[in-house]
């Protein structure tokens, strides 16, 4: 195929092909050809002289204005530093890699058959570990004779073992001040006591820091920040029950009693200290002190107090009198409230109980606080959603509310600012599923969890599984059940929730509920995994189930027939291992018949026949009676196939149970097969009218 032809102008645009055409035109002895080129590449040359001259112009312009502009900026600006934390290039990295749904968590081995499913063993496994590293350490601080080596430079002092004070330590007051800012409670106290069994002369600062230590950890060593398994597993139920551990008449009063004369300072670091372990009636006594000799109380003494109306006073009315007290005493003092004053209050109205005017109240103050420019913690909220949630009373408005919260802290990421902020989560998840049974707000709820960093703030494993327990319970009878199945079940269970028995069952009656029973077999292989396999209500369940959706092919009907045979070995296994027999499960009558019904469809004749005779055997001990539908089922199949023995059971056992079919069974089986005179007997002695033996 030829190619289309060229204009000369065309031809010319082209830098190549206009080399080439030149060259040619150079070497024609043709005069007008030879005139016609030069001409045209003067004509080139001088609009190439006026491409360059205008690059040149356009380079000169921008470099002017480049130069107005640097000499403009009086200086050169530069960005604020940045604190960075070791792990936050970690945390970059991490950020570019997805999530591997199908992953245990990094503490777990990253092994099907060595990643713990179930609670107790995530609990075990995790706590074992843990277990482990505290056997090292121990090592470590009771033998440091052991690891003198220092091979890393510069050490680092978290490896070191840690130093033991005993009567024989040389100590002095830079000794106590090390101690206290690197928050060794239990080792301060010996060296504060050897010090003043030397007599030695503490300054006030000292004394005063060493108060503030006492007070803020109640005189004992906390669970160290590195022991996060301990941490993580060891769980804070309700965040209202509260009772006091305030040690009375100890270290911390001492040290505050050496502090003579006492200031503000002292004061108000002994509030705080016994209003945070809840020694409310001291805390007050001591506040009245303060004031009687005319110190100032500081703000977040002011909060602590507020957090502990409750405690110091005993009607509703008069707990909130005490809470307007004090906020009309700082207004007069000048004291600016903060996010913890909005929490205080808000917490105190939610320890009103059913007072008839707590809403109107936390409404009222939240409004008034807000409008001092005060923002709100998550623990502040949580306390606000206490107050409206307690009963499902006003539920219009209540929802609105959540709604309200929900869009003020949509996409914001938030950090720790107090202790309650963990129990935000799992109130507004169980709001959502007990409360209002709202599957968006659950979703919106959820998005909120996994902005940013909030995950940290989920609390701890307790408050991870509730809050997961009311998310699946809500969403497997809210959403469509294919849809719940990819979307959420296989994405959380068993990697970052194992769901108990009562959730399982949930799930259940929804595969029962929608007819997709093509799940049960996974199901029951998460039952299996979690431990399960001894609940009755949970069997009870899943057998029901089995029974009602017969399965639309051969093939799966096979599948849940094996699902209802594991089921009853499990059991049984589970039956004859168990000494306590109160501990054992106890079968029903309709669960052996629902089974019955499952095998016999799958044309599992000799097992369905072998829970049969176990429900003859064991009249006396299984309560209840199958259904009729399981042993006529079982009769018409084993007639088809030609098992007399087993067609004499069913009816023989129909007519015990008082079935109306049990004779019908009976002359069926008389007409259609051939009985030996040993199964007329067994007929006959069960009550059946059998005919005698045609000659």
């Amino acid at each position: 195929m030829r190619s289309p032809r060229r204009s000369l102008s065309s031809t010319l645009r082209s830098p190549r092909l206009r080399s080439i055409f030149f060259f040619k035109m150079a070497s024609f002895p043709c005069k007008g050809m030879l005139n016609f080129g030069i001409l045209r590449a003067r004509n080139l040359r001088t609009c190439s002289r006026l491409k360059l001259h205008t690059a040149q112009n356009k380079r000169r312009a921008a470099a002017e204005s480049t130069t107005q502009q640097a000499q403009a900026a009086d200086d050169i600006v530069i960005p604020d530093y940045i604190e960075r934390s070791p792990t936050d290039i970690l945390k970059a990295l991490s950020s570019t890699v997805g999530r591997d749904l199908t992953a245990s968590h990094f503490k777990f081995h990253d092994d099907p058959y060595l990643m713990p499913r179930s609670n107790p063993d995530k609990r075990q496994f995790a706590l074992s570990q843990e277990a482990g590293r505290n056997a090292a350490r121990w090592i470590r601080d009771h033998k440091p004779e052991l690891f003198s080596h220092q091979t890393a430079q510069p050490f680092s002092q978290a490896y070191a073992p840690v130093e033991v004070f005993d009567s024989d330590s040389a100590v002095s007051e830079e000794t106590l001040l090390r101690l206290i800012d690197e928050v060794r409670v239990s080792d301060a106290v010996t060296v504060y006591r050897k010090l003043a069994a030397e007599n030695a002369e503490l300054s006030r600062e000292t004394r005063q820091a060493l108060l503030e230590l006492l007070c803020y950890h109640n005189c004992d060593d906390t669970l160290a920040e590195d022991r996060i398994e301990e941490r993580w597993f060891a769980s804070t139920a309700v965040a209202t029950k509260v009772r006091n551990t305030w040690k009375d008449n100890g270290v911390a009063e001492e040290v505050f009693r050496s502090l003579e004369p006492l200031d503000a300072r002292a004061y108000n670091t002994l509030i705080r200290g016994m209003a945070k372990y809840h020694q409310a009636d001291r805390a007050k006594k001591t506040w009245d002190e303060m004031l009687n000799q005319g110190l100032k109380p500081e703000l977040e003494t002011y909060n602590h107090m507020i957090s502990i109306a409750s405690f110091v006073m005993e009607s509703s009315q008069k707990q909130w009198e005490f809470v307007e007290d004090l906020l009309r005493q700082m207004a007069a003092e000048g004291v600016r409230p903060n996010t913890s004053t909005l929490t205080a209050v808000m917490h105190a109205v939610q320890m009103l109980g059913s007072w008839r005017n707590a809403r109107e109240t936390a409404l009222a103050a939240w409004r008034e606080l807000r409008a001092l420019g005060v923002r709100p913690s998550l623990a502040s909220y949580y306390c606000l959603l206490s107050v409206f949630y307690r009963d499902r009373n006003n539920s219009a408005v209540s929802g609105s509310l959540l709604k309200s919260v929900l869009n003020e802290l949509q996409g914001k990421s938030f950090t720790i600012e107090h202790p309650m902020d963990t129990f935000f989560f799992t109130t507004a998840m169980n709001i959502c599923k007990n409360k209002l049974q709202d599957r968006d707000l659950a979703l919106r709820v959820d998005e909120l969890l996994h902005t940013g960093d909030n995950y940290d703030l989920i609390g701890d494993s307790y408050k991870e599984a509730i809050y997961y327990r009311n998310l699946l319970g809500l969403l497997s009878v809210t959403e469509p059940i294919e849809a719940f199945i990819e979307n959420f079940y296989n994405k959380l269970v068993p990697n970052v929730y194992t769901p108990e028995p009562g959730i399982m069952e949930g799930l259940v009656k929804a595969v029962n509920l929608n007819g997709a029973v093509q799940y049960i077999p996974q199901l029951w292989t998460d039952m299996v995994t979690f431990g399960h396999t001894n609940r009755t209500s949970l069997l009870t369940t899943l057998l029901q189930t089995l029974a009602l959706n017969p399965g639309q092919t051969d093939e799966q009907r096979r599948q849940l027939a094996a699902v209802g045979w594991d089921l009853f070995e499990r059991v049984e296994r589970q039956r004859s291992d168990r000494h306590d027999k109160s501990d054992r499960l106890h079968w029903t009558a309709p669960m052996l018949g629902d089974l019955i019904l499952v095998l016999t469809r799958a044309g599992e004749v000799s097992q369905a026949a072998r829970i049969l005779r176990k429900l003859d055997a064991e009249q006396t001990e299984i309560v209840g009676v199958p259904d009729v539908r399981a042993v006529q089922g079982l009769f018409d199949m084993a007639l088809v196939h030609q098992k007399t023995p087993v067609c004499v059971l069913c009816a023989r056992y129909a007519c015990e149970m008082g079935f109306g079919e049990a004779q019908a069974m009976a002359d069926t089986l008389l007409s259609t097969l051939p009985v030996t005179d040993d199964d007329r007997l067994k007929l006959a002695s069960a009550g059946l009218e059998v005919p005698p033996p045609q000659s």
